[in-house]
């Protein structure tokens, strides 16, 4: 992901032009916008693709060996319930940015859904979080268009306040 990206910027100025950029948009867009975790993401990556365009090889090597221990993990935890093989071919369907975001424990719950989803035509789990009225809703179906807004459309009929959203495919 970072590798690909620092390709397009091409330049460490037209980086740090286009994190400007960024910030600027989302403090303009509204102060709740530009969360601290948001922040923090969007400086890490601004980092990471630094550290590219300086040297591409060192943190193309750093990501792969962090994909490849997350899959590691991820296939040993699914193998618990799931068959190696099967938990394997799972673990390589997940995106990549999956696998670096996310604990092997939180992608695992994500391949069980996969698994259960089978000829269904949607599954759903909701898991409350930490902060109190904080809940996960984690929706595993087949893709097609206007999914997403599809989605988004039934939690605003319901009043449900999205925080944030994100989109992953398997291959």
């Amino acid at each position: 992901l970072i590798s690909s990206f620092a390709e397009l910027v091409e330049t460490e100025e037209r980086l740090k032009l286009l994190y400007l950029l960024t910030v600027s948009d989302m403090l303009a867009t509204g102060p709740t916008v530009l969360t601290d975790w948001k922040a923090d993401l969007l400086h890490e990556f601004f980092i990471y693709a630094q550290r590219a365009l300086r040297s591409e090889e060192a943190v193309v090597e750093k990501e792969s060996a962090r994909i490849r221990t997350a899959k590691e993990s991820l296939t040993e935890l699914a193998a618990e319930r799931l068959s190696s093989d099967l938990a394997k071919r799972l673990a390589d369907s997940l995106p990549e940015r999956f696998l670096l975001l996310y604990t092997p424990e939180a992608n695992v719950r994500r391949l069980y859904l996969l698994h259960a989803l089978g000829d269904s035509p949607m599954i759903a789990k909701a898991t409350p979080l930490a902060k109190p009225g904080m809940t996960e809703v984690t929706v595993v179906t087949p893709s097609r268009h206007g999914l997403f807004a599809s989605i988004a459309g039934v939690f605003a009929a319901h009043g449900v306040n999205v925080l944030s959203a994100e989109i992953g495919t398997t291959t």
